[in-house]
Parts: structure tokens; C-alpha cells; sequence
């Protein structure tokens, strides 16, 4: 995969259409191995995400054998937690994708 050097490109990467691309040059990757290098990347963030639901879910199902309505409660609060950081960070990103 090949990318052209502009400078019509990201704020902040000159010639550099893509942050992943670039990133991934600057520490060396060949310029073939891109697609593969994503793919994994993926994976693995994608197989730590499965995982952080398991370990989850593990805990949660433990806490209700052991505690009963305190882990009902906080089982109903996970998914707000999750959400509301989920929001804050979004709206991190997309300012910082601004004033940046």
C-alpha cells in the first residue's frame, strides 16, 4: 500500500493520510505488511474487548451469588458507567479534533 506525500493532508501530519499509515511508518513497518499490521491490530483490540466483557460478566455473576441485591444494583449501573464514559470520551475526541 502505497500513499502519496501532500500537504493537503491531516492537521498536524504533513504528507499523511492517515494516522494509522503514518504511525505505523514512523516506527518502521514496511509499507506491504500495512494490511496485515491493521488486521492484527484489530484483533487484538477486538479479543480485549471480548475479554474485558467476560471478566465482566464473571464478576458480576460472582458478586450476585455472594451478595445478591448490591451486585443487582451494580450490574444495572454497568452499562451507564460504560456509557457515560463511552460519551465522554467521544466528546473529548471530537473537540480535540477541533481546537487541536
Amino acid at each position: 500500500m502505497e500513499f502519496a506525500l501532500d500537504s493537503s493532508s491531516a492537521p498536524g501530519r504533513v504528507g499523511c493520510p492517515d494516522q494509522y499509515l503514518c504511525a505505523l511508518s514512523e516506527i518502521g513497518e514496511p509499507a506491504y505488511d500495512f494490511p496485515l499490521t491493521l488486521l492484527m491490530l484489530n484483533l487484538g483490540v477486538e479479543t480485549g474487548q471480548v475479554l474485558l466483557v467476560v471478566a465482566v460478566s464473571l464478576l458480576l455473576t460472582g458478586l450476585h451469588r455472594i451478595h445478591g441485591y448490591s451486585a443487582l444494583v451494580l450490574a444495572r449501573a454497568t452499562p451507564y458507567a460504560i456509557g457515560g464514559l463511552a460519551a465522554f470520551w467521544t466528546i473529548e475526541r471530537s473537540i480535540g479534533s477541533f481546537v487541536a
